[in-house]
């Protein structure tokens, strides 16, 4: 027997035990975010807009769907409209010369009835449209249009956002500007800034009948020149999304519940009998007149109030379709009370069911949908649509002899001073507010003038037809409203004097 030494690394040392801490496998997390019932929620992690070249043109569609075919989404696209512009947005000079702001106002005043370049309606009317337009699709697109020779040489012209192609995205080349880029249809330069609009020549889905043409060929048009409003979500976000995006999908849902249930209740409405039972030998279940085909395409009818005279051993079985109880109107009011929040407007008025209010609860929403409207009134569409036009406006009023102003070009921040005014919210009870109103103004926590510009009006407008009104009334003689005050102290004296006067010492009478 033969002995084999095999030449065996020595085993390695021990080492010391890691001590370090490892995380251990949790079964709960921050927000759901892992674990295994949250396995399939899945959220993707792409930028804005990367997702709008996925989702936007879907759902700027689907929203469209909605504000023409669902009564609820339409209702919710008229009250924000309605409660972000109402009759309008309007401008209030803040020159300090008295004159100048007068002359301002007059020529902005004829300007506003030419405004729009379809000459469809006025500017407010344009403010209207455009806000629909940015709730509806999610934004809208302006465009300056310039015609010196014309009565009104600025003009306003009110584009959907399908003329912007979302898809239309292209790196620096040769044919942009040096470091230049395009995104989702913007032109931004090397800084992201907005430098050209890329715009088909035609709206892309209107039939080539109406007369359009260009649907697939794109005109540079500089961001000078164009205005491109929407409500801003992200940081660095090229596009605007619809404002119902978010309720989309449930409104959709919804409609098909409730017009199904409305189907449910047609059938159910309609009692169908069935007769039962075997006929007489020879006889015929039903009687077949000529010319009404066979037995199989025949039914009985039962009209109001007759008396039908069954066959021996037949009898009448009526179906009733289930119901399905008094869940129907609390399911109904609980996902529109979903929709209502998703949409930014209160229960009461995407429904107009007021059953269940009071003063003070409506009042509440009221106060928190009114806050929301103010910011974006004033940081999205002054901001984005007011201001630009007026400035242009301004400028070409002046160059065209329109708006005379002294020293326009050194004093122009001066000129172009405005406080935008939008429209006055009405209460339920504008007594308790006019009450208030009148002691925050006596105690001068607040002035006249913010009193007048929270209703949306003017106050030197009041003032000057306060004052008309006083010649008016002194020039006919007339009498409105309480007595002057010295009438009233008159009147208050002659009835404390007591009738003998030779008794009274304080008067100077007789003892």
């Amino acid at each position: 027997m033969s002995l084999i030494l095999l030449n065996l690394p020595a085993p390695p040392a021990p080492s010391a035990p890691d001590r370090r801490v490892r995380p251990r496998a949790s079964t709960s997390s921050h927000s759901g975010s892992r674990g295994r019932r949250a396995a399939a929620w899945q959220a993707s992690s792409a930028g804005p807009n990367d997702i709008a070249q996925q989702d936007l043109e879907l759902t700027r569609n689907r929203s469209r769907l909605a504000s023409r075919n669902s009564a609820y989404g339409g209702n919710a696209i008229d009250s924000l409209v309605a409660n972000l512009i109402g009759t309008g947005i309007k401008p209030l000079s803040q020159h300090p010369d008295a004159k100048i702001r007068e002359a301002i106002h007059t020529a902005w005043r004829r300007w506003t009835d030419q405004a729009d370049f379809d000459g469809r309606t006025d500017l407010y009317g344009l403010q209207s449209l455009a806000t629909r337009t940015m709730v509806e699709a999610g934004e809208v697109l302006v465009r300056f249009r310039i015609n010196p020779k014309g009565n009104a040489p600025f003009q306003v012209e009110l584009l959907e956002p399908d003329h912007l192609p979302v898809y239309l995205s292209r790196l620096p080349g040769s044919d942009l500007p040096k470091g230049h880029r395009v995104v989702c249809g913007v032109e931004i330069d090397s800084d992201g800034r907005r430098q050209a609009y890329h715009l088909l020549r035609g709206h892309p889905n209107e039939s080539h009948a109406y007369g359009f043409s260009g649907a697939t060929e794109t005109v540079r048009i500089p961001a000078s020149e164009m205005l491109h409003i929407f409500h801003c979500l992200r940081p660095k976000e090229i596009r605007g999304t619809p404002w119902l995006g978010r309720v989309l999908w449930k409104l959709y849902q919804l409609d098909t519940y409730d017009d199904a249930e409305l189907t449910r209740k047609q059938i159910a409405a309609s009692i169908t009998g069935f007769i039962m039972g075997s006929p007489q030998e020879g006889a015929p279940l039903l009687d077949v007149q000529p010319g009404m085909g066979s037995v199989a395409d025949t039914v009985a009818q039962v009209e109001p109030g007759t008396l039908v005279d069954l066959a021996p051993g037949e009898t009448v079985d009526i179906h009733e379709a289930a119901d399905v109880g008094g869940m129907y109107e609390k399911y109904m009011q609980q996902q529109l009370r979903a929709i209502a929040a998703g949409c930014g407007v209160t229960y009461e008025q995407l429904t107009g069911d007021l059953t269940e209010v009071n003063y003070s609860s409506i009042r509440a929403g009221l106060l928190e949908f009114r806050r929301r409207c103010e910011q974006r009134q004033h940081q999205t569409f002054v901001y984005q649509f007011c201001r630009p036009i007026f400035n242009e406006w301004m400028r070409w009023a002046v160059f065209s002899g329109e708006l005379v102003l002294p020293n326009y070009l050194r004093e122009r921040t001066a000129y172009h001073e405005v406080k935008w005014v939008t429209p006055g919210w009405a209460w339920v009870d504008p007594l308790k507010d006019a009450n208030a109103a009148i002691q925050q103004i006596k105690f001068g926590l607040t002035s006249r003038a913010t009193v007048v510009n929270e209703k949306g009006e003017d106050i030197e407008q009041i003032d000057r037809e306060n004052a008309q009104d006083q010649l008016r009334v002194r020039r006919l003689g007339l009498q409105y409203g309480d007595p002057p005050p010295q009438k009233v102290a008159r009147k208050a004296s002659a009835e404390t004097l007591p009738l003998d006067l030779d008794r009274n010492p304080a008067l100077g009478g007789m003892q």
